[in-house]
């Protein structure tokens, strides 16, 4: 259960944050206009093609773990970067995340320059990450 476990490491560590907000989690139902308020996160796990390390052991997971930060339109830009400076800063090389026997290595943080979509200002963070699957 690998994949799970990588999932809730990352998924878990965002909750750690105590941001506050709304969080939209994958298959999951979520009104932004219900549930949402001023401000939410949505996040999205992208794995990458498994990579074999060792022929006998170990497999490698790359991935990007996605959060993206909406602030409905109007709220001062403010908003949106305090949270978005508050996430990234949790999320730097070499920091970990663990599950059970699963750990999850970041190698790097970024985000783009926010958009603007249907009433909502949206930043999206891309949290790239490792995990070693062992056999």
């Amino acid at each position: 259960m690998a994949y799970h476990e990588i999932h809730k490491a990352l998924t878990q560590s965002v909750i750690d944050l105590a941001l506050e907000l709304p969080i939209a989690h994958e298959n999951s139902d979520f009104n932004p206009e219900l549930d949402g308020g001023s401000q939410f996160i949505d996040l999205t796990t992208l794995f990458g093609e498994q990579d074999v390390i060792s022929k006998d052991s170990v497999d490698e997971s790359p991935g990007i773990y996605q959060i993206s930060v909406y602030t409905k339109s109007g709220v001062s830009v403010k908003t949106a970067l305090v949270t978005v400076d508050l996430i990234l800063a949790n999320y730097r090389h070499g920091d970990t995340f663990t599950n059970g026997a699963q750990t999850v290595f970041i190698l790097s943080g970024s985000r783009n320059v926010g958009r603007n979509e249907n009433g909502w200002y949206i930043v999206d963070l891309s949290i790239v990450f490792k995990s070693d699957i062992i056999r």
